[in-house]
């Protein structure tokens, strides 16, 4: 993970300590791959396909043990898995899916495909080697909501994608091992404290490639700190700390200089404190 350089803001601010988030790492507990025409398969390796022509038909399964998590906010959760082998002739296009079944590695059988839900709750392109980061944030808070069993999650490549082998958990060197990464805030910070009736919070756009705009309403007179975020917790920047006076007002992040991914807006007004996810799109 890299570290963010400051980003400029269209407003003059003042900087302040972040409220500490957490980074929680997961390993998965079970991980293998299925091919239906594969004579057997290396169980430190994880293959994602749909290559009808090379009989390529991996798919990734992946499953984390996340039952001392249940119940938590979170503000983020990324797939991390390293790739080290990929087909010369093309990309490897593939969506994240929930599994439907219960199934332990150990007692799958290597040469059948799992069911899947139809949804894909990401989608992603493997066009390099190295790490890969897949946003999951919203599959894994519906887990962790228990508004969907968690029987893990299956990485399945498009149809005519080629050939990418990344590393399971069984990996001899460890630092290349897939794991899951949560952002959970120590101090509470959840978006379901509720503010002011009156406190309205509308981001645009959101989904953005270079700058969105805050807008917000207050009802009162109130002191306000809003801060932006990355995935792992770490503090980018401060958009306002100060006194603000009731009715509307509108901030912009500028944004150019930063690389893609998720971020996150918290705001504290008084007492009360609210997150709002933003997405950054190249």
């Amino acid at each position: 993970m890299k570290a963010i350089s400051l980003l400029s803001v269209l407003l003059l601010c003042c900087s302040a300590m972040a409220n500490p988030i957490e980074e929680i790492i997961v390993y998965p507990c079970d991980d293998m791959y299925t091919d239906p025409t594969s004579g057997g398969n290396p169980e430190d390796q994880l293959w994602v396909a749909d290559d009808g022509l090379e009989n390529h038909y991996g798919r990734a399964m992946l499953k984390f043990d996340l039952t001392e998590y249940m119940g938590a906010q979170l503000l983020g959760a990324t797939l991390w898995v390293y790739r080290f082998y990929g087909c010369s002739g093309g990309n490897t296009v593939a969506g994240v899916y929930e599994i439907l079944e219960a199934w332990e590695e150990d007692t799958w059988p290597e040469t059948e495909h799992i069911d899947h839900g139809m949804l894909a709750w990401s989608d992603h392109v493997f066009s390099t080697n190295g790490w890969h980061e897949i946003d999951v944030y919203e599959l894994v808070q519906e887990w962790l909501n228990n508004s969907i069993p968690n029987l893990g999650l299956v990485i399945r490549g498009n149809n005519g994608t080629k050939l990418t082998k990344l590393y399971s958990c069984e990996c001899d060197n460890s630092e290349y091992r897939p794991y899951l990464s949560l952002a959970i805030p120590e101090t509470g910070v959840r978006d379901d404290v509720n503010l002011p009736d009156e406190f309205n919070i509308r981001i645009h756009p959101n989904p953005f490639n270079a700058s969105s705009s805050i807008n917000f309403t207050l009802p009162q007179n109130s002191f306000v700190n809003i801060d932006i975020y990355n995935l792992t917790g770490k503090s980018v920047l401060t958009l306002y700390e100060g006194v603000m006076q009731a009715g509307s007002h509108k901030l912009y992040w500028d944004a150019s200089k930063a690389p893609s991914g998720v971020y996150f807006c918290r705001f504290k007004i008084g007492e009360k404190e609210l997150t709002k996810k933003l997405s950054l799109i190249r």
